[in-house]
This record gives C-alpha cells, structure tokens and sequence, in this order.
C-alpha cells in the first residue's frame, strides 16, 4: 500500500484516555474516506497494535467493533487476516494490499 501522510496518521499511536474509541473512530474514518480502500488487507494484529500504541486486547475490541459494523470482515487460517469489506463504494477506494509482506502474514490471537 502506498503511504501517504494521511494514511501515516491513521497508524500514529492513539492518545489516551479513550483509546478504544479513538481507535474504531481512525480506523473507521480511514475505511470511509477510501485511505484504507475494500480489499485491503490491515497488518497482523501484533504489527497493527504496536504501530498504533495500544494493547492488542483493545485492538481486538476495536476490531471486533468494525467487523460488526460491516466494515472489517475477518477470516481466519491460511490467507486470513482482516481485511476492509468489498463491495462498499467509497470515495476514491481502490482495492490494495497494506504491505508486500502481507500476502505471507497471518493474524495470530
């Protein structure tokens, strides 16, 4: 995935308190505005919380969150991983991977 500023600052350690929220409100507003376009694959789990500051049991929490909003689908074994749902139409979203690394990655809970 290509990074740009805005994309670097969606994965700019999260300030406290409220990291749960901020975190579900960054990633969410990413997906919205086509910075984390359908297809695209997040980084594990591991690599994503350290990135963002936050523990992966809050990252979890967040994700959890966006997946039952619809938008994150998570798939699990060989492949797997979280990815942004297909099928929504944002704004200048193209389909992408986060990173070359990605396509041999895997999330591990």
């Amino acid at each position: 995935m290509e990074r740009t500023a805005a994309v670097d600052a969606v994965f700019e350690p999260v300030a406290r308190p409220s990291m749960f929220e901020e975190t579900v409100a960054r990633l969410g507003t990413a997906i919205r505005l086509g910075l984390l376009a359908p297809g695209t694959q997040l980084p594990p789990e591991r690599e994503l919380a350290d990135q963002l500051g936050i523990s992966r049991s809050t990252l979890r929490h967040a994700l959890t969150t966006l997946v039952q909003s619809g938008l994150l689908a998570s798939a699990r074994g060989r492949g797997g991983g979280t990815f942004v749902v297909p099928g929504r139409r944002w704004p200048g979203a193209r389909p992408r991977r986060w990173a070359p690394t990605c396509a041999t990655s895997s999330t591990s809970g």
